[in-house]
Parts: structure tokens; sequence; C-alpha cells
């Protein structure tokens, strides 16, 4: 940790911004030491429109932790644009329910959210999220997303952000367990959806499986925006020409060139 605090030290934002910077270094010691010597004790975190989120021990809840909201707050935006009263979500890929509670936040505490999370590690804390804020027609599902009903191999990542799907990982595994995957265009059919507004796609290198999935779905309801993103970036153009066939127009945002954002708008 030490070596970690030097290396900070050292970065321009903490030359050009001391103050700042050492804000921000107060925040992630606090955060690394909570880890080590009180994990069994949770951490919560205020977000706007008077909700309330349990971190978990990953990456994306320490991103979280040190801005004070959500981890991708332009995302979080643009889909707060687009979604109000009335409006159906699909979050896959949930997590712990970052991107389901900024929905809820749009349409309001009665969000109708459909919630897709493998990982069971992610699984208890998105549920326990979703009691916490009282989001009584948001439906949880602990299952992968894919081209077809099944199961499926399924590795679980020493930081449960980046469990995955797929004969081989690209991330530190701690094991591998069977999950259950389900077609996202079933699944609304069994549901009996009317409507489907918006769809969030993050499932580490699953993401054309989960399209494809989607298909008669994206046919029949026509969400007016899909937000994806693409883990592998073998995936980025196949998905791409997908949806554009499908006659969505759809925009890239780069994300530091780490893991390319999609963002599907409908014609």
């Amino acid at each position: 940790m030490i070596t970690k605090i030097l290396r900070i030290l050292q970065q321009e934002q903490f030359t050009r911004h001391p103050v700042r910077a050492a804000v921000q270094l107060g925040r992630r010691l606090q955060w690394h030491l909570h880890w080590k010597f009180n994990p069994g004790t949770p951490v919560y975190q205020d977000l706007p429109g008077g909700l309330r989120i349990r971190l978990g021990h990953t990456s994306t809840s320490y991103g979280m932790f040190l801005g004070r909201g959500y981890c991708d707050r332009e995302a979080v935006e643009i889909i707060g644009r687009h979604l109000g009263p009335g409006s159906v979500m699909l979050d896959c890929g949930a997590h712990i329910g970052e991107f389901t509670l900024a929905g809820a936040a749009a349409i309001g505490r009665d969000a109708e959210i459909h919630c897709f999370e493998p990982d069971p590690r992610n699984f208890a804390i998105l549920k326990e999220n979703v009691r916490l804020n009282h989001l009584d027609r948001v439906v949880v599902n602990p299952c992968a997303v894919g081209e077809q009903d099944g199961e499926v191999t399924f590795h679980l990542g020493l930081d449960p952000t980046a469990s995955s799907v797929g004969m081989e990982s690209h991330t530190r595994t701690i094991d591998d367990i069977t999950v259950r995957v389900r077609n996202l265009s079933d699944y609304a059919n069994e549901h009996e959806l009317t409507r489907v507004d918006f769809l969030k796609i993050d499932v580490e290198g699953a993401e054309f499986a989960a399209v494809k999935g989607a298909a008669d779905l994206l046919r029949k309801h026509k969400p007016g925006l899909l937000f994806i993103e693409c883990d592998d970036h073998d995936n980025e153009i196949p998905v791409t020409e997908f949806l554009t066939n499908l006659g969505y127009r759809v925009v890239r945002r780069g994300h530091g060139g780490i893991h390319p954002h999609l963002f599907a708008y409908l014609n």
C-alpha cells in the first residue's frame, strides 16, 4: 500500500491540485483499510433521488465510492433523459444495481425493471439494494443472458465486476460454477411485457450473444435506447452491424479506449 501511495503522490493531478488530490487519497485509503480490517461491515452510499446503495468489494463500487455517486455519470445522465414515468427497463449484468437504481430514479419508485446478474456475490447485494429502496416492481433474476436458454460455465472473477461466461476468462478467477442463461426475447414473452423502453447490456464479453437473443424483443417492442459495454473489442463491430440492420443508429463512446460503450438509438 505504501508503494501505491508514493506512486499517487508523484502523479500530475497531485502536484497540480494538491488539496483535491489529498481528499481523493484519503478516500482511497479509507476504502482499502475498510476492506482489510472491516470486511464484514457493509458500506452504504447516498445517491441522487433519495436512493441509497450498498457497495460491494468490487472495482465498480470503488469508483462509486471515490466519486460519491454513480461510476459512469455521463451514461446515467443520458439514460435519465430517455426514461420517465411508465418506462420499462432491462438491466443485463446488473452487478449490484447501479444502473437499476439510476433507472428507478428516472422512472419513479414504481419502476418496472428486470435485472439479470449471475454472480452470486453481486446478486445478494443487488437484492438488498432493491429491498433497501423499496422497489417492489423490480424483478431480480440470478442468471446470465445469451442467445439461447440453457446453462453455461461461469467464471467467478477475483473482482466480481469481471466475472464472465465463455470458454475462457481474461481476468483472474477463483472458481467456475454453472449458471442459467436466458434468452431475452423468450423472457419478455413469458413475463408478458407490453413495452421495453431501455435495454442495458454489460456482460463481460457475451454482448453479441445477448443482443442476438434479444432480436425478437427489439423488433417487437422497439426500445428507443440501448446501452452496451463491449468488454471484448471483437464484439463491437458485429454488435454495431446487427443493431444497424435492426434500424438503430449506434454511437460509440471510447470510455478511455478500454471498453467501448455503445449507445444505440432507434431511427
